[in-house]
């Protein structure tokens, strides 16, 4: 392995733990699924630039994220535990960005193709909204299959954690990817191109976000505890009512004598029907030791064994034994047992008989129950003897199932997502639990969660009421607001980044082609530049005061001196050009040494960056001129010569024309003496004459 390659996968690793850590401050139940997981642009953004051989630091710092930060959730499963749910959750952060990396990289070429918006749109939509399913799938799936979520809140997870990690990818991977094509100039103005409209989308939407939040979170919280006190409320004022009851059934036993069974079952019952949450009523008598033979002749004092098994009770100063009970049937096993033979029973009975009034049991196992059973407590209150008002005549008892008490006192509350913890704090050093629901003992070990405590006076007991706020609660009571806040907040920051991978595009094809154009200009400077190093005119540049920028060999040349010593001299040291428009002029070019040179020059005016600049092209004539007065001696010379010509062939005319004019005559003469003898000799002379 490289080390090219092992330093990209550390620093991928890195990269993905602190931008992890980061992505943990907007983390939401079940302690895993942010609302914004930057890693994940951090990650696709990696493999794009270093290749798929880096995926290794990308399980790596995901690993490594979620071991430690699991520690915390899942405390008291195990290492063991805690490495298994990690390794499955890196492996999703892998494969999710490997999956990502390939579909961009068979679809749009990087960063060339970033020019055109299609292009920008199918990166951001392979990298972020595709690709980001496969971690979330892989990440809840392992947290729902390890135990860590209950499918209440599966949905919920899944599609917190897919948001989270698509606008890490809309966000994110779109700057780090502009950073790295682009050029030297951008990474100058990358600040204030990229970090200000970015950013400022990304920080007033984070900002919204969190105070949205965080005013939904209190009203979550303030909706609980109203609700969860109205428990505590429910509950006290239930069992008040209950104490009421017995306290009149204890008046009402106090003012007769010698209740029989049959009297006991009618007031009884109608005490029951009224409150079906009471699992018995029950009548127990104050038996002095000394009167204990004579009572056990109608029932038997009992008690309970180290095994359980009733039994005879044992000797002691008095006893409290049941006597009477409603109902009956299934309470069979209470009849005669010594309520004095068990302390927290025994405690109470001494606590009621010194108050006076109904004082209630910390948790107790039932007589009737035989094995495990839920948990009860028993409310005592003293009867007195109507002619001794001190004397204890027995006890008044109301058995309660914890269950069933609530079930009633809580009828038509909707406890979903409640998790209830009721504690018996009475003795602070031991305290006694009484009740959980399923929601409580389903919580995760090691969370925290929201929680309001209450501490309720039940019957002389101090119970403390404990309420937390679950997930499946947030779930039922959630406000949309404060994501839709996001989302929207989002989209439109990541719209910011999809402009800026068109405008890294387009200036990547800018660049490209300035360097083109850049290579064509080199080589045609150098083109220009020979063919004015060679030209055999002379070339003179100007400014628009005529000092001297550009001269080449011919023009320093022609007037005697070098380029060095031209450059930067006045124009007009050579040249009288005032009042010349631009085209050809003929004039003298007066040389260093004075000498006058006739040139014919050409004038041209531009502009370069804004500046007016002359360009002078001149040629040497003397030489032509000299031909052209050679031309004109030699043309002079011809026309003297046909001149004479003329005259020649004008004499010549003259003196041919008189000799023949004279034969002609000569002729004609003998033609009229003898053209009859001529006629007949010679026919043709006729012609001849003619």
């Amino acid at each position: 392995m490289s080390n090219k390659r092992l330093k990209a996968i550390a620093l991928l690793a890195v990269a993905y733990l602190i931008t992890g850590k980061i992505g943990l401050l907007l983390v939401l139940d079940p302690g895993y699924a942010s609302a914004i997981w930057p890693a994940s642009g951090i990650a696709l953004a990696g493999l794009l630039i270093s290749g798929y051989s880096a995926w290794p630091g990308l399980w790596l710092g995901s690993f490594l994220l979620h071991f430690f930060h699991s520690l915390d959730i899942c405390a008291g499963k195990g290492v063991l535990f805690v490495l298994a749910l990690s390794s499955c959750i890196g492996a999703g952060a892998a494969l999710q960005a490997l999956l990502g990396s390939y579909l961009i990289k068979k679809t749009v070429e990087i960063p060339n193709d970033f020019r055109h918006f299609r292009h920008a749109f199918t990166f951001l939509t392979f990298g972020g909204p595709i690709s980001c399913l496969v971690s979330a799938t892989v990440g809840i799936g392992s947290l729902w299959g390890f135990g860590i979520i209950g499918s209440e809140t599966l949905s919920f997870s899944w599609s917190t954690w897919w948001i989270g990690d698509t606008m890490g990818v809309l966000i994110f991977s779109a700057p780090i990817l502009a950073w790295k094509y682009a050029t030297a100039l951008q990474r100058r103005r990358f600040p204030l191109l990229l970090g200000v409209p970015v950013l400022t989308c990304f920080v007033i939407t984070f900002i919204a976000f969190y105070v949205q939040a965080q005013w939904e979170e209190g009203r979550l919280q303030l909706r609980f505890e109203k609700s969860v006190g109205e428990l505590s409320i429910l509950l006290e004022n239930h069992l008040k009512a209950n104490k009421r009851e017995l306290q009149s059934l204890a008046f009402f036993y106090e003012g007769s004598k010698d209740l029989s069974p049959d009297e006991f079952k009618i007031f009884a019952q109608n005490i029951l029907d009224r409150n079906p949450e009471i699992q018995a009523l029950e009548w127990a008598d104050f038996v002095p030791h000394e009167e204990r033979e004579e009572f056990e002749k109608r029932i038997e004092i009992r008690e309970r064994d180290s095994d359980g098994k009733m039994v005879p009770a044992e000797k002691r100063e008095y006893y409290v034994p049941v006597t009477h009970i409603e109902p009956f049937v299934g309470n069979e096993a209470t009849l005669g047992f010594d309520l004095a033979s068990q302390q927290t029973r025994l405690e109470a009975l001494l606590e009621s008989a010194k108050s006076g009034e109904g004082i209630a049991t910390g948790p107790v196992q039932l007589v009737q129950d035989s094995g495990a059973s839920d948990p009860a407590f028993i409310i005592f209150t003293p009867t007195y003897a109507s002619d001794e008002p001190i004397k204890i005549t027995g006890y008044l008892l109301g058995v309660y199932r914890v269950d069933d008490l609530l079930f009633e006192a809580w009828r038509g509350w909707e406890q979903k997502g409640v998790a209830v913890e009721l504690v018996d704090v009475t003795n602070q050093e031991s305290p006694l639990r009484i009740y959980t629901n399923d929601a409580f003992l389903n919580l995760s070990e090691g969370r925290r969660y929201y929680e309001s405590g209450k501490k309720t006076i039940i019957a002389g007991r101090l119970w403390k009421h404990r309420y937390l706020l679950t997930e499946s609660y947030r779930a039922a009571h959630r406000s949309s607001q404060a994501w839709v806040t996001l989302v929207i907040g989002l989209l439109f920051t990541s719209l910011a980044g999809i402009f800026l991978l068109v405008r890294l595009g387009n200036s990547n094809l800018i660049h490209e082609l300035m360097e083109k154009l850049k290579g064509d200009k080199e080589r045609l400077d150098l083109f220009l530049e020979k063919l004015f190093a060679s030209s055999s005119e002379g070339i003179l540049i100007c400014d628009q005061e005529g000092k001297v920028l550009l001269a080449n060999v011919a023009s320093a040349t022609l007037l005697k001196s070098s380029v060095e010593k031209m450059i930067g001299t006045s124009f007009s040291s050579y040249f009288s050009m005032e009042g010349k428009e631009e085209g050809r002029h003929e004039l003298h070019a007066e040389a260093v040494d004075g000498t006058k040179v006739p040139v014919e020059a050409s004038l041209t005016k531009f502009e370069v960056e804004g500046k007016v600049q002359q360009l002078l092209i001149f040629t040497d004539v003397s030489g032509r001129r000299q031909q052209q007065r050679e031309l004109l001696e030699i043309n002079r010379e011809l026309v003297e010569r046909n001149r004479e010509l003329d005259d020649f062939a004008y004499i010549a005319s003259h003196d041919l024309k008189e000799p023949l004019r004279g034969i002609s005559n000569y002729s004609q003469f003998l033609l009229e003496d003898y053209e009859k003898e001529l006629d007949s000799i010679t026919p043709s002379c006729s012609m001849t004459s003619s």
